[in-house]
């Protein structure tokens, strides 16, 4: 709340926060100057849902940014910290890290991974499936190229929302459901009511869980290299193309050390 109506009311409100909501204020004022002149300009004014997705996509970068300096902007699924504190992780160098490699699923499910890829400089995103069996014989696999996307978690729903759609049509088996960014697992399986711009997205995918036996998972990114692929596949060269009982040739190493690993 403003306390301070007077003419400097906005130095006094700038006072009395921390850094990071500084500069969330500074943003949307930033923002609402940007409306001023697109209206003073005869020019419409952009929808506020607009403006909200495009500032919340802002502002996340930056403090990825900021508090991950070595981190892939791309990708985006640092936890970033909104308390103004530097986000702070534990010593990894303490003992070697294991890559852990994609597993087929029991016998009798099938294993569906998906990933998102998004470039914050220029907008472009895309969204990759691939769809296995228990023996680790590909039944689809697709890339889509996503437009209007907004964010990297975007893109990571985005993609589980279309691969999910497409496997509940091209097999009839439970299935396991594996993505490599936990704050979207963290969304999907959580039963608070979400109020973020991405609501839409988030229902139509747990609706889509709710039609067959569907167990979602976060999954290392070492464990998602084929949904990777694909997902960089659709946005780099903007295709969205879908291979039944096959897969694209940049695949082909992937697959087959994937169908060599035991299953679990």
């Amino acid at each position: 709340m403003v306390l301070n109506s007077g003419k400097e009311w906005v130095l006094h409100l700038l006072a009395r926060i921390n850094e990071t909501q500084r500069m969330m204020v500074m943003m949307v004022l930033w923002r609402a100057w940007h409306v001023h002149n697109e209206l003073t300009h005869d020019k419409p004014a952009p929808p506020i849902e607009a403006s909200k997705r495009f500032l919340c996509s802002y502002v996340d970068t930056l403090l990825m940014i900021k508090q991950f300096p070595e981190a892939d902007a791309c990708k985006g699924k640092q936890v970033i910290s909104y308390s103004g504190r530097r986000a702070t992780h534990k010593a990894k160098d303490q003992e070697p890290k294991t890559m852990k490699q994609w597993s087929r699923p029991q016998r009798g499910r099938l294993k569906l991974n998906v990933d998102g890829s998004y470039m914050q400089g220029t907008g472009q995103a895309g969204a990759g499936m691939v769809l296995r069996d228990d023996r680790g014989e590909v039944i689809f696999t697709a890339c889509r190229s996503l437009q209007n996307c907004a964010s990297a978690l975007e893109a990571e729903l985005a993609s589980c929302h279309e691969g999910l759609k497409l496997a509940l049509v091209w097999s009839a088996e439970p299935i396991d459901l594996e993505m490599d960014c936990a704050t979207a697992v963290t969304m999907l399986l959580s039963n608070e009511n979400n109020h973020s711009s991405l609501v839409h997205l988030i229902r139509d995918i747990k609706a889509g869980l709710g039609e067959r036996d569907v167990a979602i998972k976060k999954i290392d990114r070492s464990q998602n290299v084929a949904g990777h692929i694909m997902a960089k596949r659709g946005r780099e060269a903007r295709l969205t193309q879908f291979w039944f009982r096959n897969f694209p040739d940049v695949l082909t190493d992937v697959v087959r050390k994937d169908c060599n690993s035991v299953a679990t």
